[in-house]
């Protein structure tokens, strides 16, 4: 009975083992991904360049125009939407239809140092690539 447990405990620390290191996860670093990632973007790329230096945003934001009373005035803003999930095939319709004509955001989050979002306009190019606020700005970590 011992000697069973044994043999399943050192049979699951092999697996274990084995997936970590011979799968390739003791090698990734996510910070040094991201961080070569935002360094292959520039601004005047379309949104299909930066995913193809970075590979797929984890979340879109859309710019909105909105009007806000502002000192008695009516005044036209642009204001963030929300965060949604990342869908590529809805992007190329939405721009050809003019739904983002204030543009929209990418984000990025490899890890706590490697975190950034990349701004188009309403025509899908790139206008900024900024860091996001992190634990590691808070912590003074960031590289």
């Amino acid at each position: 009975m011992i000697k069973g447990a044994i043999t399943i405990l050192l049979l699951g620390f092999a697996l274990v083992f084995g997936t970590y290191y011979l799968g390739g996860y003791a090698d990734h670093d996510p910070t040094a991904t991201g961080l070569e990632a935002k360094a292959a973007l520039q601004e005047g790329m379309t949104w299909e360049e930066v995913i193809a230096a970075a590979g797929n945003p984890m979340r879109f934001q859309p710019v909105n125009l909105v009007k806000q009373k502002i000192d008695g005035e009516f005044v036209e803003v642009e204001q963030l939407g929300a965060k949604i999930p990342f869908q590529e095939d809805l992007i190329p319709g939405d721009i050809a239809n003019g739904a983002f004509g204030y543009g929209f955001i990418f984000e990025y989050t490899f890890s706590h140092q490697a975190a950034f979002q990349v701004s188009f306009d309403g025509d899908g190019r790139a206008t900024d690539i900024s860091d996001i606020a992190t634990m590691a700005d808070l912590l003074d970590m960031r590289g």
